[in-house]
C-alpha cells in the first residue's frame, strides 16, 4: 500500500489491500485498493424485495463538508482528478438529489477554478451563469447605410449583457461557443424612407442559413416627404455548429443611394439546448 498523508491527516481504521487482506493502517478510515484492470470498489447490497428497501452509503460531516472526490492513478493532490466519473443507474427515478429546505442550494462547479456551471436554489430556480446569452443595442443612430441594393450588417455596439463573452460589439457578430440550438431576436427602426425605396428587408444571417424574415414593399406607405419610418422585429431558432456565426442584415433597394438611417434597435440571443 502506498500511503499518502498529504491528502488526509486522519488515522486509518480499516484497510482491504491488493491481496484482499484486511487490517488497520494509517492513511484513511477505510481504504480499498487493487492493482488490476478490472473493477475495484465497495458494494453495498440489500437483497430485500420489499418496496422501499434501500442500500445506503452515508457521508456525514458534523460541521464540515461531505465530499466524494475522484482522482487519477497518481492521487497526489486534490487538483488532479480522474479522467471521468460515471454514475450508473438502474430503472426507475435514476439519480435523485434531495436537499432539506428552501435555504439550501445545489451547485455544479468546475475543478481548478471552482467556476459555477449551474446553481439551483432551494425554491428550484436554476441559473447557468456561463450559458451563452447576450443583448446588444445601438449606442446612436447610423445614417446612410443602405437603400441602393446594399446589404448592411448592423453594428450593435453596446452590450446590456453578454455572460459568456460570445458577442463582438466591433462587428455585430455572435459566435457560437458550442454546437446547439440558439434563439435570436432582432429589432430595428428605419428612418428616411423615400419614394424611391421600393423594398426593404431584414435578415438574420448564420453560417448555415440566411433567414430573410421581414420584407416590406414600402411603396404602400406615404413616403413623399422622405421621412418614412418603419419598425420591424424578427425571431428565429437556428441550428449552429461550434464557431458558427449569427448577425443582423438590413437591405434596401431602388432608392438610388444608400440614404436610409437605422435609428435604434437591439439584437439578443441565447443557447436553448
Amino acid at each position: 500500500m502506498t500511503q499518502n498523508n498529504a491528502l488526509n491527516s486522519y488515522s486509518e481504521k480499516f484497510e482491504v489491500g491488493p491481496d484482499g487482506a484486511a487490517g488497520a493502517t494509517a492513511d484513511y478510515p477505510l481504504h480499498v485498493r487493487k492493482d488490476a484492470s478490472t473493477n475495484t470498489g465497495i458494494q453495498i447490497k440489500n437483497d430485500s424485495t420489499v418496496d422501499g428497501a434501500r442500500a445506503k452509503l452515508q457521508v456525514i460531516a458534523n460541521s464540515g463538508t461531505g465530499e466524494f472526490t475522484f482522482y487519477d492513478d497518481s492521487y497526489t493532490t486534490q487538483s488532479v482528478f480522474a479522467n471521468k466519473a460515471v454514475i450508473n443507474c438502474g430503472t426507475g427515478d435514476g439519480v435523485v438529489i434531495n436537499y432539506p429546505d428552501s435555504s439550501s442550494t445545489i451547485k455544479m462547479t468546475r475543478g481548478g477554478d471552482s467556476a459555477t456551471a449551474w446553481e439551483m436554489s432551494g425554491d428550484m430556480e436554476r441559473t447557468m451563469t456561463h450559458q451563452p446569452c447576450f443583448s446588444a443595442t445601438l449606442s446612436a443612430a447610423v445614417a446612410n447605410v443602405t437603400g441602393n441594393n446594399t446589404n448592411y450588417t448592423v453594428l450593435f455596439n453596446t452590450e446590456r449583457f453578454d455572460q459568456n463573452s460570445d458577442f463582438n460589439t466591433a462587428n455585430g457578430i455572435f459566435t457560437a461557443p458550442v454546437t446547439g440550438k440558439y434563439i435570436f431576436t432582432s429589432t430595428v427602426k428605419i428612418n428616411d424612407i423615400n419614394d424611391g425605396t421600393q423594398r426593404f428587408q431584414q435578415k438574420i444571417a448564420t453560417s448555415n442559413v440566411t433567414y430573410q424574415l421581414f420584407t416590406a414593399n414600402v411603396s404602400a406607405f406615404d413616403t413623399s416627404d422622405g421621412n418614412g419610418q418603419i419598425v420591424c422585429s424578427v425571431s428565429i431558432i437556428a441550428d449552429l455548429d461550434q464557431n458558427d456565426t449569427a448577425y443582423t442584415i438590413i437591405y434596401g433597394r431602388d432608392s438610388g443611394s444608400d440614404d436610409l438611417e437605422i435609428e435604434d434597435g437591439f439584437f439578443t440571443g441565447s443557447l436553448l439546448c
